[in-house]
């Protein structure tokens, strides 16, 4: 029967043979249903109505490819991994401002943004993933930071903390909602002001904030849980393995990861969130180069690490079904880091 799937009927269970799925095509009940105007979200049928899995992009699902968009000395330039290939290549447009210390969202199939900058701003830009041409958004942030920690839903992208002046450390959380890219704050702030964030995991109905460090350069282990629907803000029970900052991150359907950092000096930790219990573990390798502070888009087969502090080239993978890490053979067509990571998985 390995070649057969049950399916429930109201006469009893019915053996049917069981085919690779067409294009675009979901199981429901005993037919295939179109889904070609939602290639990027996973659903799975239960009962009577789709529920959606993954707004992110389907598990083992390439995508076209993930961006580095700004980065070191207040940059405007794109990198682009291609995913099938994992080739880095230079993207023709550019921001229209240079950032550094800015964090990504990535909007569904449609466009990447970044978000903040240092010293401070309130900028917000965008990549259209149609022709990758940029634009600024003309709506900013509220509050101006730099090195805040990037969330984001499948409707609206979050900006948690960062530095808001030198020294000066928020706890105030700023929405943008990507439909009407109109910006406000949310009510709920983070449990502890803090800075030096970066982007951090995110399942369809939360979005997690990594470690950190404030005013007084104490850093923490501290992970923080948005509720998308709620905007409330909780703290979870585990924190990671080590006190850091500058953290980057990646998710799978099932878990998020805390990806190197910065303790005292760089680390090659890699701490692992399981969604469905919020527990955190270390993981028993490590990064292959202790790192801090790079963009990390990911495939949902891998997360790309890519450059790093310290006029880093190189491009470092988590391969999330084996949590077996290593470095691309291919380096960036420029040493970056500090950059606003996105991902484009039509």
């Amino acid at each position: 029967m390995s070649s057969q799937r049950p399916v429930a009927q109201s006469s009893g269970c019915t053996w049917i043979q069981d085919t690779e799925p067409p294009t675009n095509q979901r199981f429901q009940g005993a037919s295939w249903l179109d889904t070609s105007s939602i290639p990027h979200v996973l659903k799975a049928w239960d009962s009577s109505t789709w529920v959606v899995q993954d707004y992110l992009g389907i598990e083992g699902q390439v995508g076209i490819g993930g961006y580095a968009a700004g980065g070191s000395s207040n940059n405007t330039h794109i990198e682009k991994l291609t995913f099938s290939t994992e080739t880095p290549s230079s993207v023709v447009s550019t921001l229209p401002t240079g950032v550094r210390a800015v964090v990504g969202w990535t909007s569904g199939t449609s466009a990447g943004y970044t978000a903040g900058g240092w010293a401070p701003q309130s900028t917000i830009q965008k990549m259209l993933f149609s022709n990758e041409s940029t634009a600024a958004v003309t709506s900013g942030l509220v509050t101006v930071r730099g090195w805040g920690g990037a969330n984001h839903s499948a409707t609206t992208g979050y900006l948690s903390g960062g530095w808001s002046g030198p020294g000066v450390d928020t706890s105030v959380i700023d929405k943008m909602v990507f439909s009407t890219e109109a910006t406000s704050s949310i009510a709920s702030v983070l449990s502890i002001s803090r800075a030096n964030l970066r982007e951090g995991p995110n399942t369809p109905s939360v979005g997690y904030v990594q470690g950190g460090t404030d005013q007084f350069n104490a850093k923490f282990t501290r992970i923080d849980k948005l509720a998308f629907s709620s905007e409330a803000i909780s703290s979870l029970s585990s924190g990671l393995s080590v006190t850091r900052d500058l953290i980057s991150s990646g998710d799978s359907v099932s878990s998020g990861y805390a990806l190197a950092g910065n303790n005292v000096g760089y680390v090659t930790n890699v701490d692992k969130i399981t969604f469905s219990s919020d527990a955190v573990a270390l993981l028993s390798s490590g990064f292959p180069t202790a790192k801090q502070d790079a963009a990390t888009p990911d495939s949902k087969i891998k997360a790309y690490y890519m450059g790093g502090d310290g006029g880093n080239t190189s491009i470092n993978f988590l391969t999330y079904s084996s949590d077996i890490l290593g470095t691309l053979a291919s380096s960036l067509t420029t040493a970056n880091a500090s950059q606003a990571g996105f991902e484009n998985l039509s």
